[in-house]
């Protein structure tokens, strides 16, 4: 009996698996291609789903929405769409044909719906955000793609007040051109996590000129589980911005010429889990500035910035960097407002570039129980001292 059912069990398996691996090939050869020369694109061209649309010539929208239909897919082969703004629904596909990003001129892309893949495409907005979704954009993926806005965000992602949780949102090998944010991942309607899973890998950020500021990564709300990794940031006010988010990894980044803070953690929500690790911080006028965090880690990095400083933060541990410190002190642990416990800074190699008041300073009466233990020091300037603890820090241990 219990041989029947075992071979029952294997027979169906086995069907299962050749009915699963029938469908694509089959979805694929049923599939409709219509090449489209027309430069009049309208939704009355483009009125069927699941159809591949490849665009041929320069299309002008004129102002208008062209919202797609699910499961279709646009190809730019040649063509472009411009002036106006394209919606993507579920299960939709913009993509270039060839290695050349293929263009979108001044489009308002919106992404609103689950499964949207937009690769090999140069898109850019002149008068305000280049991609943005104010809904559920879950298994959202934007890969080799360039995105522009000269007057606002590169891209704006939106959780605020929705129901259900976006999961899955990639941006890989991009470039990002931006006034004011690159890439800013928002969810401030309610104090439920609505973002779940977000990669930034391999993207390049730079700010147009701008008298204000300008963020290249901002994670706003509450959010978890953030990989980004292996980006180049340049010339920006604030590289990294964690607002609200836990479970940050943030490591292989190069920053170059950032001029506030390289990376800065912020919000009246304890945060946990944040990891800087194996980064290259050259931003002599900036700092890590990280406040209100449990278990952070910055660890093996090199750091030409000001200063590192921490706020309100416990069991955090900053080891083995080779930090070149530009400001007053090389790094402080601020007890001032919240508590400041059990933090190690250990087995750094730090040099004292500035005008040095103390290379490592703890400061404000929550400030208490850190260790500094076994940092190889070099001062340029020596009228400082190596170590304080003032307004009120106590019971912090030095040992060289």
């Amino acid at each position: 009996m219990k041989q029947k059912r075992k071979d029952s069990f294997i027979y169906l398996f086995f069907l299962i698996a050749i009915i699963l691996v029938g469908v694509p090939e089959d979805v694929c050869a049923q599939r409709e291609r219509v090449v489209l020369q027309s430069s009049n694109l309208d939704i009355g061209l483009l009125s069927d789903a699941n159809v591949t649309y490849v665009i041929k010539s320069d299309c002008d929208l004129k102002g208008k929405t062209l919202k797609l239909k699910v499961g279709t897919i646009i190809e730019l082969d040649e063509g472009s769409i411009q002036n106006g703004i394209l919606h993507l629904s579920a299960d939709c596909q913009l993509r270039g044909i060839g290695s050349q990003r293929n263009r979108c001129k001044n489009i308002e892309l919106r992404v609103n719906g689950k499964n949207i893949c937009v690769e090999r495409i140069a898109i850019s907005n002149d008068s305000g955000t280049a991609m943005r979704s104010f809904s559920d954009c879950s298994n959202l993926s934007v890969v080799d793609c360039q995105i522009i806005s000269s007057t606002d965000n590169a891209v704006k992602l939106v959780a605020d007040n929705i129901n259900s949780v976006i999961e899955g949102v990639r941006f890989e090998n991009c470039d990002f051109y931006f006034r004011r944010m690159g890439i800013e991942i928002q969810n401030h309607g309610n104090n439920s996590c609505r973002f779940n899973g977000l990669t930034i890998s391999g993207c390049s950020f730079k700010m147009m000129p701008s008298p204000r500021y300008g963020y290249a990564i901002s994670l706003s709300g509450y959010g978890r589980n953030v990989i980004i990794s292996s980006n180049s940031i340049q010339e920006t006010t604030v590289g990294v911005e964690i607002v609200g988010f836990s479970d940050v990894e943030i490591k292989d980044n190069i920053m170059q010429d950032i001029a506030g803070k390289a990376i800065v953690a912020s919000n009246e929500r304890k945060m946990s889990n944040i990891t800087v690790t194996r980064n290259k911080i050259l931003c002599p006028k900036a700092k890590l500035h990280l406040v209100n965090t449990n278990n952070l880690s910055i660890c093996n990095n090199e750091l030409r910035l000001l200063c590192v400083e921490l706020g309100g933060c416990s069991r955090s541990l900053v080891s083995d960097n080779t930090v070149y410190s530009y400001g007053h002190y090389a790094i402080m642990i601020d007890g001032t407002n919240k508590e400041s416990r059990n933090n190690r800074v250990q087995n750094n190699t730090i040099e004292q570039l500035g005008d040095n008041w103390a290379v490592f300073r703890c400061y404000g009466k929550n400030a208490t129980k850190n260790k500094f233990i076994k940092n190889k020091i070099q001062r340029a300037n020596s009228k400082g001292v190596l170590y304080d603890q003032i307004n009120g820090a106590s019971k912090n241990v030095l040992k060289k």
